[in-house]
């Protein structure tokens, strides 16, 4: 004798054994919770026929309205579970007292029953048949007298099933979905199909010992009934137990297993509905395990079983939760709607909090109870604020809805509500409703659904596409106003670029910088709801989100006085012919505080060059405020070539700052020379050319900002002398520059060389350090102060 093994039910269940016919067994065998004390009306004569049942593979299930006392017997076949119920839920009926009995069949002998004092909640019969045999069951109401026919309880066997490859397990049109399922037993319930295909079942595949609910509801849209399910071995030889809407199954062994929905049998026979929503739910959940959540794109929610949470203020029960996660891309109302499914009394109810508040059971804003089919709950949601969306079950029944989460209409529908865009690249999305119009545009359809972005800070070769976006889209640029609008590019369905041959489109165009241009993105359909993606770029070799025909750059031309030569024109490349010129700008490492730079580096390759090209120094280029000139905005390091120019870190080009091009002070600065700075601003978007510090037309800011060289090729030069890169020259007293050039060759014989040195020391940058004799670097102190008077100090005239 064998009992069947504890299942997870919405009741307690009552597991009992049954005699079958020529095996015997002792009372003891039936389950302690059935009761030993056979009430007295079951110990007279049975009423009825005793008519054997075998039922020919049909599966159909008996109801029966018995009269007080009568019974009805079973043929049983051996590994099939049966199960009989008075129970409302399943179609049967009963008064007060109503007893359900099992009987020897051989001898009506009572050995167990089960007595119904109030509510169908206690259990039910339940036997596993460990053999084949004949197995008798008998009603009766303990209040009526034997043979009252008024007195009747209805009852049902909800699973007698004899054919081992018809009745319930009828499949003509075999599995679906086609492969086995395998659920993740996250404590979910996991959609196998949200519309089973007719006459189908579906395979599962489960690991023994590991309790799993299987759930069927049916979809409303075919037929307003009930769903029973079905479960079997992996061939359907063996029925395991058929049950309506849902049943937990403990799985005998490891591997596969089939699920099939069906019509409750009494009404329509037993086939497959087209559309049944079948699950599986293991394990342990928690609701926290998020589901990222789009604009209107549809989920379904399948719910069943007691969750983790008492969302009390929503006035929520501990149904099952399933939380989802969006970010909004815009401010505004949005919509969370129900759009199909169950429609019981429970229910689910959802609620919305910000992300940050955290996944748990509090704080959240109650949206509202749907118990219907369709609803709509409207709440306001801030651009860029994450937000968690709570479904909650009220109950533990099997529910399931369909939802989707409309989001605000984008504002920027109107040219004048056109959302700014400055930094490139620039990737912007939105979900659009496509619900507004625009008047005729050049290039967009006459009433296209129309999107506006503002683009500023453009300049050189500008492209933009709408790469990534659903649906079809329409690209228009134009300048002016939005009271006058010129178009400057359009497309509609790329030829070229990344979405060449799609839907979406792409333009380019020449921008000029200080204009303002206008990108509408536009589709044709009215209603249609479509993610949008604009992405804006620029040429950006640096990387810095300015466009390279919109940087700042800047040409300059300057000489140093200590290794200038009127003779020739040109200054001295001895620290490089040496191989003095680090790779690495000197600047940080004297404790310059760059913005927006530092850290510049060169190649051997630019150090190897020679002739006028050839690199003298490092020095500092400052973009410095219109308004304030003492403000740095921007300053990089550059390198000093022979003929006085000076340009990037590549040997060749101008240098480049990643600002915007507009007017500043521009200044140059060297580590042992005085900064000069130009007396005005200088707009550098007009391509004001090459600024010649060495040219007295040149004004610079200050009072003899500049040293005049005179000779076969006179220039206007930045004062030597500052050793200590203190922005003076001073030859006596604290701080002087004299002392470290005496330091650095020893201080006690002054006509001691230190060579070859990189150093601040060497004025004239001839890669040595003298005090005295030819090409000292002492003299030249002496001479940017003046000479006369050796107290005198030279100031550097940067504000």
């Amino acid at each position: 004798m064998s009992l069947v093994p504890a299942l997870s039910m919405r009741s307690q269940v009552l597991f009992v054994a049954v005699m079958h016919a020529g095996v015997s067994f002792a009372q003891t065998v039936c389950s302690a919770n059935c009761s030993s004390s056979i009430p007295s009306v079951q110990t007279g004569p049975v009423v009825g026929a005793t008519n054997q049942i075998a039922y020919p593979g049909t599966g159909v299930m008996f109801v029966g309205g018995i009269a007080n006392a009568e019974h009805q017997d079973f043929t049983v076949v051996g590994g099939r579970i049966y199960e009989w119920s008075m129970c409302d839920e399943d179609g049967g009926s009963y008064d007060a007292d109503a007893v359900m009995s099992i009987l020897n069949p051989a001898t009506n002998t009572p050995l167990c029953h089960w007595r119904i004092t109030g509510a169908c909640a206690e259990g039910k019969i339940r036997y596993l048949a460990p053999a084949n045999g004949v197995v008798r069951i008998m009603a009766t109401n303990e209040s009526c007298p034997d043979a009252v026919p008024i007195c009747m309880i209805n009852w049902r066997c909800v699973n007698c099933f004899q054919g081992t490859s018809n009745g319930c397990t009828t499949a003509p049109n075999g599995a679906f979905p086609t492969g086995a399922f395998t659920p993740s037993c996250s404590g979910k319930p996991e959609t196998i199909t949200a519309s089973a295909a007719d006459g189908t079942y579906s395979t599962v595949q489960l690991t023994a010992g590991t309790p799993t609910t299987f759930s069927a509801t049916t979809n409303l849209l075919v037929y307003p009934t009930t769903s029973w399910i079905t479960i079997t071995n992996a061939d359907a030889s063996i029925i395991y137990g058929y049950w309506p809407n849902s049943r937990t199954f403990n799985p005998p062994y490891t591997g596969t297993y089939r699920f099939y929905t069906h019509y409750d049998q009494v009404e329509q026979g037993c086939g497959t509905w087209f559309g049944d929503h079948r699950a599986v739910r293991c394990g342990t959940y928690d609701p926290c395990t998020t589901v990222p959540i789009a604009c209107d794109a549809e989920q379904t929610l399948y719910m069943q079983g007691t969750g983790s949470w008492a969302n009390t203020a929503c006035g929520a029960t501990a149904g099952i939760e399933r939380i989802f996660t969006y970010t909004p891309t815009v401010s505004g109302v949005h919509r969370l709607d129900v759009t199909n499914g169950t429609a019981p009394s429970t229910g689910i109810r959802y609620a919305w909090k910000p992300a940050s508040l955290g996944c748990d059971a509090n704080n959240w804003n109650c949206l509202g109870t749907v118990t219907g089919a369709i609803d709509q709950m409207n709440f306001s949601l801030s651009a860029g604020v994450p937000i968690l969306i709570l479904a909650q079950a009220v109950g533990p029944d099997p529910v399931w809805q369909r939802i989707a989460l409309r989001c605000a209409i984008p504002q920027n529908q109107t040219c004048a509500t056109a959302v700014p865009v400055s930094t490139y690249p620039a990737t912007l999305t939105a979900d659009a409703r496509w619900t507004s119009g625009s008047s005729a545009l050049p290039c967009l359809s006459n009433g296209a659904r129309v999107l506006w972005y503002k683009a500023s800070g453009l300049c050189g070769t500008v492209t933009a596409n709408t790469c990534g976006s659903d649906g079809n889209t329409y690209l228009g640029v134009y300048a002016g106003t939005c009271a006058a609008l010129t178009e400057v590019a359009c497309n509609d369905n790329a030829t070229t670029g990344p979405c060449s041959g799609t839907l979406q489109s792409s333009v380019s165009w020449s921008a000029t910088e200080g204009t303002e241009y206008f990108i509408a993105v536009a589709n044709p359909a009215l209603g249609l709801q479509s993610s949008v993606v604009l992405t804006i770029t620029e040429p950006d070799s640096d990387g810095n989100g300015i466009g390279d025909a919109c940087e700042a750059s800047v040409g300059l031309r300057a000489a140093l006085d200590g290794p200038y030569s009127t003779a020739t024109g040109l200054m001295s490349d001895g620290l490089r012919t040496q191989g003095l010129l680090p790779l690495t700008e000197p600047y940080t490492a004297l404790g310059y505080p760059h913005v927006l730079g530092g850290g510049e580096t060169t190649s051997p390759a630019v150090l190897a060059v020679t002739g006028a090209d050839a690199i003298v120094d490092w020095v500092l280029v400052e973009l410095r405020s219109t308004l304030t000139p003492s403000t740095v905005v921007a300053s990089r390091s550059a390198l000093l070539q022979r003929d006085g120019d000076v340009v990037g870190v590549d040997g060749l080009s101008a240098v480049r700052f990643p600002v915007l091009a507009g007017p500043y002070h521009v200044a140059l600065r060297h580590r042992n020379h005085l900064g000069v700075m130009t007396a005005s601003a200088v707009d550098l978007a007009s391509s004001p050319g090459v600024i010649d510090l060495k040219l007295a037309a040149t004004a610079v800011h200050g009072t003899l900002p500049r040293r005049e060289r005179t000779g076969a090729f006179p220039a206007w030069v930045l004062w030597g002398g500052d050793v200590n890169f203190d922005r003076s020259v001073k030859y006596t007293g604290t701080g002087n520059d004299r002392d470290p050039v005496l330091t650095t060759i020893g201080g006690a014989v002054p006509t001691t060389t230190v060579a070859p040195v990189y150093l601040g020391q060497d004025v004239n940058l001839d890669g040595a350090v003298r005090y005295t004799g030819g090409a000292n670097d002492r003299d030249p102190i002496l001479q940017s102060i003046g000479g006369a008077v050796p107290t005198a100090t030279r100031l550097e005239q940067l504000p």
